[in-house]
């Protein structure tokens, strides 16, 4: 009686992906990526927030990723794919002892004896056929697997999007400048894209992300397929400015306060100080009486006048176009020069 030895291939017995027994201490656990911790051998390795170095966490996930070489991935239409590093294993699945040998073709290539794994490393698609031969001569039905090589990367697309400009080198938004994020891979899929702020976390981003807080932002994103091919970084250094600049009125000669009133001198110069220290001063502007009709502030412009109340507002803008506090300047006037009344005491009557 013949005895015809049923052979799978390991590889495919997994429905998602698969570790090689080789590989099995570089396992990475996609699904349990979190803000600022890598799965590797079922170990957490947490990122020390204080380190210097912004790129740690991505370097670990690229050594993780390529230390993984044993990645197999079935799409839900059942196509199968790979990296390029995966090794092939044909062994028996039962009755090994009356197996001859193990034989395999690559597309229509001669049949070859299977030694050692099998590697497919071109990017491509590949029909895998393989057989068993037992010590009687008689030959296994023929099992195909279509597999895809896939080694490329995804491709991502990143910008930001939102009001903003460049001063002293430095670029500034407003808050609320968005990233706006996008990956595609036409072979394997992409798995996810990872984004990094200031060198904390790869968290698993879509779409877009809103950043409103003031302060210096250096984004990374990079995306890794099914297979895991990680692309490159794309790095986006900005700053959101979200303070106001500051503002004083002064005249001079400065004003005087008798008696809990403020009074300012006829013709004294009304001088406006501003100053931002994030984007800088965009331009500002006073109002008189009411803070309705503005003007454009130039030095040396502005004189108190001959009123008996004078009002005056200012308001800055900076580059980012942040406003500042209205500031208002009140006081009487002084423009009457003092009057002073003599008195002549009639000389005294001589006695008779």
């Amino acid at each position: 009686m013949k005895k015809i030895a049923i052979f799978m291939l390991i590889a495919f017995s997994l429905s998602f992906a698969l570790i090689s027994q080789e590989q099995a201490n570089a396992f990475l656990d996609l699904k349990s990526l979190k803000n600022n911790e890598i799965t590797v051998d079922n170990k957490t390795q947490a990122i020390d927030k204080n380190t210097q170095d912004k790129e740690k966490f991505h370097e670990q996930i690229k050594t993780a990723l390529k230390n993984r070489k044993s990645v197999i991935f079935k799409d839900p239409s059942g196509k199968f794919f790979t990296n390029g590093e995966y090794r092939f294993h044909l062994m028996p699945e039962t009755n090994a002892n009356t197996i001859a040998y193990i034989e395999y073709q690559i597309d229509k290539n001669p049949y070859t004896t299977y030694v050692n794994p099998i590697p497919l490393e071109k990017e491509g698609i590949y029909n895998l056929t393989y057989r068993s031969v037992d010590i009687l001569g008689s030959i296994e039905k023929p099992q195909t697997y279509v597999i895809q090589v896939d080694t490329k990367a995804p491709d991502v697309e990143a910008k930001l999007v939102g009001e903003g400009l460049k001063a002293n080198d430095v670029q500034y938004y407003k808050p609320g400048v968005k990233l706006q994020v996008a990956a595609k891979d036409d072979s394997a899929g992409v798995y996810a894209i990872l984004l990094n702020t200031n060198g904390e976390g790869n968290l698993p981003v879509t779409g877009e992300q809103t950043f409103t807080k003031g302060g210096d932002y250096e984004l990374a994103v990079r995306a890794f397929d099914n297979v895991y091919n990680l692309s490159k970084k794309q790095v986006f250094s900005f700053s959101i400015d979200d303070k106001k600049p500051t503002l004083s009125l002064k005249t001079d000669p400065a004003p005087v306060s008798i008696n809990n009133i403020t009074f300012c001198k006829k013709d004294s110069l009304v001088a406006i100080f501003a100053s931002d220290a994030e984007s800088g001063l965009a331009k500002v502007e006073y109002s008189l009486n009411a803070p309705g009709s503005w003007a454009e502030y130039k030095p040396n412009t502005i004189k108190v006048p001959e009123v008996d109340t004078f009002k005056i507002y200012g308001r800055a803008f900076d580059v980012s176009g942040n406003v500042s506090d209205v500031v208002e300047l009140t006081c009487r006037v002084d423009y009457k020069a003092p009057v002073s009344k003599h008195t002549v005491n009639k000389p005294a009557t001589a006695k008779q």
